[in-house]
């Protein structure tokens, strides 16, 4: 059975230093005009707490403190309180403190720079000394980090707010929704007959036709982490990866895309792997996700349980993260 196109309704824009992509479908879609407008206010508003390229965000306000302990928004601090838990449940994988390495190689649209605070003013720091603080009822948070810290919550960040977007959609409109913020895809609500159809592939064209791996999911998240997407050349005309790591340097591993309840924990699972470099797989293994890796040869792996009929429903993230 197809679903008639005539259900849905999409929205393309750039935000958050990515394309994003949002699909409405029933209610949602019956109620597009204002289900936008919640959309790009919504992002506005993470953009104006997250965003590392925005000299007046929060997080660079954060970066630049010369204080130990400082008071936060509740999203900041809930977000960090998370990225802790999967700091420690990775044991050091996935660390938002590593991407003061990168601030000297995309200089030219980091604030930071323009501001002064070169990557000199930082230094590497251990992400287990940060600790958060939540009051009930509050709209702020509180957080204690060493003090020389830079913050990025990077993918794991974009992801979490797809899912947050995608929950309050839902819950104003109703219906069903899809949320893409750069390959971190959120689902909520109402499912299509026919699933959430999405295209994995290495072509970033948008092309509809490119080569690739067409799934069908029927509920929560799917989320790619990759080191073909960007690259920056450093002072010695060396050339650098976004995603930092020990073990990525020298891995074989080139993309990794992971399902999961929601598209927060499919990002932990895909970037975790892509760090882990050459151990992806045992990774993917252990923690029971769906996942595609393609490796440098081109090669796509498929593991625990990644569909060979292009179909993933709720009972495949039974177990998975």
């Amino acid at each position: 059975m197809s679903t008639p196109s005539s259900d849905f309704a999409e929205m393309n824009f750039e935000a958050l230093g990515t394309r994003c992509h949002v699909i409405f479908y029933g209610t949602a879609y019956a109620n597009n005009k204002l289900a936008r407008d919640l959309v790009l206010s919504e992002i506005e508003r993470y953009d104006a707490i997250f965003s590392v390229y925005r000299s007046d965000s929060e997080i660079t306000r954060v970066n630049v403190s010369n204080s130990q302990t400082l008071t936060t928004s509740r999203d900041f601090a809930e977000l960090t309180a998370l990225y802790i838990e999967k700091y420690r449940s990775s044991n050091g994988l996935v660390d938002p403190t590593k991407g003061f390495e990168l601030i000297e190689l995309y200089r030219s649209s980091n604030p930071l720079v323009a501001m002064g605070q070169e990557s000199h003013f930082f230094r590497s720091v251990n992400f287990g000394e940060f600790s958060v603080k939540l009051t009930p009822h509050s709209d702020t948070g509180q957080i204690r980090r060493p003090v020389g810290a830079f913050v990025d919550f990077g993918g794991l960040g974009k992801a979490w707010i797809a899912d947050r977007v995608a929950n309050l959609l839902i819950t104003e409109y109703g219906g069903g929704v899809l949320v893409n913020l750069g390959g971190d895809i959120a689902t909520d609500g109402q499912v299509p007959p026919d699933g959430w159809t999405i295209k994995v592939t290495d072509d970033f064209s948008l092309d509809a036709t490119a080569p690739g791996w067409s799934v069908r999911i029927f509920g929560g998240g799917l989320a790619t982490s990759s080191t073909a997407t960007r690259r920056w050349r450093d002072s010695s005309g060396n050339e650098r990866l976004h995603v930092v790591g020990e073990n990525i340097e020298k891995s074989t591993i080139v993309t990794v895309t992971a399902v999961g309840v929601c598209a927060f924990e499919a990002n932990y699972q895909s970037l975790s792997a892509l760090v882990a470099g050459d151990g992806a797989v045992p990774w993917l293994m252990r923690s029971k996700t769906p996942s595609l890796v393609r490796t440098l040869d081109g090669r796509g792996l498929a593991v625990s349980g990644w569909p060979t009929t292009g179909e993933i429903t709720k009972d495949d993230l039974i177990g998975a993260n």
